[in-house]
């Protein structure tokens, strides 16, 4: 009983930016049908060696290490590349878990696998993507940012700091590093209007998933267009390996981003980028097998929340730096 009242009270003493979303669950198991161990798979577009998909690993890791009646299987590209991810989707469904937690990268080419998955009782739950889940998919819950708000944020967080910089933006490039993936070009379309609503020249460029061929994209694009004032770059892989080939080439262009390296503090530290975004990553992981596992036990619905809380700037980096170190940021 203890156990119990702890996860409850731990799951709610955390839970921020509370949202709803449409419920309409798989059929519940009878009482003699209960497993005596759950399994749950977690499967993400990533890459899961990305710092940020790496700390949300380790959200995931810490809630399977309390739960003994539970295995998660953790599974997704190393690097981004959406085939790959429906194949992990489709090899999770065919595994026949307990329950899946996912992104929504790509709805419509996953609804007819999670129809499947639905159709055999198995539990899902959205994480990181945004709420894109069909409708015709019946959700548990969602944990993660909202997409479109969180490319709004940024591009007024950069007027902001241009305007305490005596900067005038005229043009700005959203940097897609997951084409094909909605949500992000969903946070690029967020970005772009906000800049165009402030009388800003903007627009979304495929810089690819290679962080270094994104460099290289991004340079060309420079050269090509020489006016442009900031670079809001949400891979925080990279934002770092563009800043690193701007060294070399001599050139300063504003950058902002999203997530959290020790590096990146230090160049935010230094004022060299401007800020990341905080998604609460590690919160995902956790919270999204926390709550599939809540469900699984006790038939508890619990609210989906919106993790994004602000940004990191150089007022407040190094403060962040430890939490980068240990790996939950």
């Amino acid at each position: 009983m203890k156990k119990r009242k702890f996860v409850v009270s731990l799951i709610i003493s955390v839970v921020i930016g509370i949202v709803g979303v449409p419920l309409a669950l798989a059929k519940p198991v009878k009482a003699a049908e209960v497993p005596t161990k759950y399994t749950i798979y977690y499967v993400v577009h990533g890459g899961i060696t990305h710092p940020a998909w790496m700390a949300n690993h380790k959200g995931v890791e810490d809630a399977d290490a309390l739960l003994p009646d539970v295995e998660v299987k953790y599974v997704g590209p190393e690097t981004y590349d959406l085939e790959d991810f429906l194949t992990y989707i489709e090899t999770a469904v065919a595994a026949n878990p307990d329950a899946l937690v996912c992104t929504m990268t790509a709805p419509e080419a996953m609804e007819p696998i999670l129809m499947d998955a639905a159709k055999k009782g198995i539990v899902i739950t959205e994480v990181n993507t945004g709420m894109a889940a069909p409708k015709t998919i019946p959700t548990l819950a969602y944990i993660g940012y909202r997409p479109y708000e969180t490319g709004r944020a940024a591009a007024e967080k950069m007027m902001e700091m241009a305007k305490e910089r005596n900067i005038t933006i005229t043009r700005t490039v959203y940097g897609n590093h997951h084409p094909g993936a909605v949500h992000i070009e969903e946070w690029g379309r967020g970005f772009v209007d906000a800049c165009k609503e402030m009388g800003i020249l903007s627009e979304q460029l495929d810089v690819t998933a290679d962080e270094f061929k994104g460099a290289e994209v991004l340079l060309a694009y420079l050269k090509a267009n020489p006016d442009v004032d900031f670079i809001y770059y949400p891979s925080i892989a990279h934002c770092e390996a563009a800043h690193r080939w701007f060294e070399e080439e001599g050139i300063t262009v504003p950058m902002g981003t999203f997530d959290f390296t020790p590096e990146m503090m230090d160049l935010i530290s230094e004022g060299k980028i401007w800020f990341t975004q905080d998604q609460q990553m590690y919160l995902q992981g956790f919270h999204g097998v926390m709550f599939t596992y809540l469900y699984l036990k006790y038939k508890f619905i619990t609210p989906s929340i919106i993790t994004t809380i602000g940004f990191v700037t150089p007022d407040n980096a190094l403060e962040f730096k430890h939490f980068t170190e240990i790996g939950v940021r």
